[in-house]
């Protein structure tokens, strides 16, 4: 049930992520040397995320943009219960948690790291603009503006 604030957890925690385009954290240099890019980064048994991928997706192709993402399951291990996660794709943990970026979002990356859902804009391998949690269209394109990508 939506109480309409952010307590609100779909019944479903998966999500359909066709529509993006699955990366690991250590292709994020290469794939935002050309061109500014959106990354998400969440996991299948997040409430949150399952309501905030549709949102991403619509907004992104609004803009004409593939956002990437990136399941933070194949970068730590839940397996191992909540107090015992350990990191299995070290490169991916690395690359992520060492983005660095300009001005409010200079330490984003490493700051957010394990939150779901988390987006961030990003250029250069620089974030230039972030959010973690779950957000509106409307937020979510505020923070489109912010990293550069009007429609």
């Amino acid at each position: 049930t939506n109480t309409g604030d952010d307590t609100y957890i779909p019944e479903t925690t998966t999500y359909d992520t066709s529509a993006f385009k699955e990366i690991k954290g250590t292709d994020i240099a290469t794939e935002s040397k050309n061109e500014t890019i959106v990354v998400m980064i969440g996991r299948q048994s997040c409430g949150f995320c399952a309501q905030f991928a549709p949102v991403l997706e619509q907004v992104s192709k609004n803009h004409g943009v593939t956002a990437r993402y990136i399941d933070l399951a194949k970068i730590l291990d839940f397996t191992t219960g909540s107090q015992n996660v350990t990191i299995s794709d070290n490169d991916s943990y690395n690359a992520i948690v060492n983005l660095s970026g300009s001005g409010d979002y200079k330490t984003f990356a490493k700051d957010n790291f394990g939150y779901t859902p988390v987006t961030m804009i990003i250029k250069n391998n620089k974030v230039i603009a972030g959010a973690s949690g779950n957000m509106t269209a409307e937020n979510l394109e505020a923070l489109f503006k912010t990293g550069g990508l009007s429609k």
